[in-house]
């Protein structure tokens, strides 16, 4: 993602590095910025624009975000120092997040239309998608509760709970007109 800044935001986006101890990210803005110091149309000199080539790993991205959203829920007004770097990280999360949804799609061979991997025939003309595959029991994930691994159960008590209640008042229902009882009392006149 190519980023322009002017000095003051470059300088406040380097901080903001330095004080998430961001070196590595640091260090390679700092040494690989494009300074353009071109006058403007008008003949003036314009202030210059600091570019750079705005990319982190996965990983320290999603960790400083955390960060910063736990700065923001224990203190919203060193929160509001950081949220301009906070929200070119959120912009560069969401970049990312497209280039993996795009990396899954494809283009329908046939009819040029958008097509997603886990499509097995194309919407608009009905061809073959070539990059459908289908899943196997291998390559569905099971999700697992850390408490309890068993979801059957925790489904059991749920429902079980709620039927067996239900049952259990029809049964006594049951039983008690069997018994001769009646639904209500008889009425008085």
């Amino acid at each position: 993602m190519i980023e322009e800044f002017n000095k003051s935001q470059f300088e406040y986006f380097l901080d903001c590095l330095k004080n998430f101890k961001l070196t590595k990210y640091y260090e390679k803005f700092k040494n690989e910025v494009v300074i353009d110091t071109a006058i403007s149309d008008l003949g003036f000199k314009r202030e210059p624009t600091y570019t750079i080539d705005f990319d982190m790993d996965e990983n320290d991205l999603n960790k400083t975000l955390e960060e910063l959203d736990n700065i923001y829920k224990t203190d919203y007004d060193l929160f509001d120092e950081y949220s301009e770097f906070y929200n070119l990280l959120k912009e560069l999360h969401n970049e990312h997040k497209r280039s993996k949804m795009e990396e899954h799609n494809f283009k329908c061979a046939s009819c040029g239309a958008n097509l997603k991997a886990e499509e097995k025939y194309c919407s608009y003309c009905g061809s073959l998608n070539p990059q459908y595959k289908e899943k196997t029991i291998k390559d569905v994930e099971i999700p697992k509760n850390e408490e309890n691994t068993d979801l059957g159960d925790d489904l059991g008590d749920l429902f079980g709970g709620f039927l067996g209640g239900v049952m259990m008042g029809s049964a006594m229902r049951g039983f008690g007109r069997f018994m001769g009882g009646r639904r209500h009392p008889p009425r008085r006149r």
